[in-house]
Order: structure tokens, then C-alpha cells, then sequence
């Protein structure tokens, strides 16, 4: 597939294999769907009927995460709430999107207020609220996966970046922390809990123009240089994207 047009043969080669009783299974880096919604829209568009554990998607590793399905994750990416949707089948139980702290608390990033309708589509309630003050009593993020291109850019990064630097996940609970780097060359703050970011890699996204949109990995590296260079990775306990840089995950 380029973007969503089969390639040339495509139907050929699989329905070779297939005669032939050839084992195969497709790979992508894309995702943004449940492996078995994104088999039936393959097997439609390529008119070859395939089995449910004949993909891999780049987030289709997460599902095994199994020590995080009872932690409360922050889903980045994709069109409305699919990517969440999409968590939820996977196991995990309880899944936030930029979306809805968004629509909780849109002071957060006010530029997003021309997509406050397109939010109000698919927000869901917060497991907990905000509150900087009270953290003992607020929003906890456990760990952070990026399923999808980012679509809001401005909004994503400016919550991934506050609870990478927020006191043990507690979203916006990071004041005293950034008082006390702002002077150093680091932005890392003192103190900080390890959270697992997770991103999906596609440098460039194909499209049906000559030139490629940008993927999810430039936007990793946005959020890298925010966070202060080339050790931010390691500075923050990012597992999976480590050699994000040279191969996807």
C-alpha cells in the first residue's frame, strides 16, 4: 500500500502465496487501527481474505505490556479516539488522550480552542482531575504511547512534555522542578520519576503527492530537542524508542 492505494500486483503476489500455501505476514509502521479493522479494510481494498494474526502494526507490541494495563496511559495520535479504543482492546483499562485533558482543562493549550468542537466528538472524563496544588489527588500518568502521527502537534507535545518533567506523572506538577533547572544547560529537572515513552517511527508518511508529510518521528525528535538534545531518551527512560533514530520499533 502507498497511503491507501494498493500496489500494482499486490493482489497477485498474495493470492500467489496463498495458492501455494506459503506462510507470510505483513508488517507496517503504520497503525491508528485494531489489527482486525485494519485486516478487513486490507482484505477489502487488496480482494484477498486474510487471518487476524497475519499483521504486525507498529503499536501491536504494546498489547503485551501486560504490566501497564492496570496504570492509567496517555494514547498520543490518530484520528479522533481510535488510537483509545484501540488501547482498550488491547487491555488496558484506563487510557486518556491529549483530547480529553484538553476539554477538561483547555487553558492547557488555548491555541487548540478552533478544535474545541472536533474534541467535543470523542472527549471522555478524566479518571482524575488536574490540580498542581493536590497532587496526591490529581491526574497520575503512568506511561506515555504515541499509536499514531500526531495530529495536534502543539497540544500533544505541550502534554508530553509536562508530564515527562512532572513529579512522579502528576500532570502540571512541575513549577518548582523547572525553577530549579532554568538556570542549568539541562532542562532535565532534579527528582524526577522514570515514564516510558513509546513512539511509533515513521520519519516521512507516504501520500498521494509527490512529497511525503511528516511522520511521528519528526515529531519525537521535536520533543526530544524541547527536552534539551540527544541524551533525552535515555534522561527519560524511554525503552522502546531508543534506537528509534536508526530502526522502528
Amino acid at each position: 500500500m502507498r497511503s491507501s492505494d494498493p500496489l500494482p500486483r499486490a493482489h497477485e503476489a498474495l493470492s500467489l502465496l496463498q495458492k501455494e500455501r506459503i506462510p507470510f505476514i505483513l508488517l507496517t509502521n503504520g497503525g491508528g487501527k485494531h489489527e482486525v479493522e485494519r485486516l478487513a479494510d486490507l482484505s477489502t481494498k487488496l480482494d484477498v481474505q486474510m487471518k487476524h494474526d497475519s499483521i504486525v502494526q507498529s503499536h501491536t507490541p504494546f498489547a503485551d505490556l501486560r504490566h501497564l494495563h492496570d496504570k492509567t496511559v496517555l494514547v498520543v495520535g490518530g484520528e479522533y479516539d481510535r488510537c483509545q479504543v484501540v488501547a482498550h482492546k488491547y487491555g488496558f483499562k484506563h487510557v486518556v488522550t491529549p483530547g480529553d485533558i484538553f476539554s477538561a482543562h483547555p487553558e492547557i493549550w488555548p491555541f487548540s480552542s478552533v478544535l474545541a468542537d472536533y474534541y467535543s466528538k470523542f472527549a471522555r472524563p478524566l479518571p482524575q482531575p488536574i490540580n498542581s496544588k493536590d497532587p496526591a489527588n490529581s491526574l497520575k500518568i503512568d506511561a506515555i504511547f504515541v499509536y499514531n502521527d500526531p495530529r495536534d502537534w502543539g497540544l500533544d507535545t505541550t502534554i508530553i512534555l509536562d508530564t515527562l518533567m512532572s513529579s512522579q506523572g502528576y500532570t502540571r506538577h512541575v513549577v518548582a522542578q523547572e525553577q530549579q533547572c532554568r538556570s542549568t544547560e539541562s532542562r532535565i529537572p532534579p527528582g524526577r520519576a522514570t515514564t516510558f515513552v513509546l513512539f511509533q517511527c515513521r520519519l516521512v508518511v507516504g501520500c498521494k503527492v509527490s512529497s511525503s508529510a511528516l511522520g511521528s518521528r519528526r515529531f519525537s525528535r521535536g520533543v526530544g530537542r524541547c527536552l534539551g538534545g540527544r541524551d533525552w531518551r535515555r534522561e527519560y527512560g524511554c525503552q522502546a524508542a531508543q534506537d528509534s533514530d536508526r530502526k522502528a520499533f
